[in-house]
């Protein structure tokens, strides 16, 4: 049950906030990461 709502998300889903195939999920997480760490001076190596 979701407290701001009052919604049951169980037969619905919920929803990602990215949404890609999942074939390219992988990559696009990975990028999404990348482009966040690198944009508060953090490097993945």
């Amino acid at each position: 049950m979701d407290p701001l709502t009052q919604a049951n998300w169980e037969r619905t889903g919920v929803q990602p906030d990215v949404n890609v195939p999942a074939a390219r999920a992988l990559d696009v997480a990975l990028a999404q990461i990348s482009k966040a760490s690198s944009a508060v001076g953090l490097f993945l190596y």
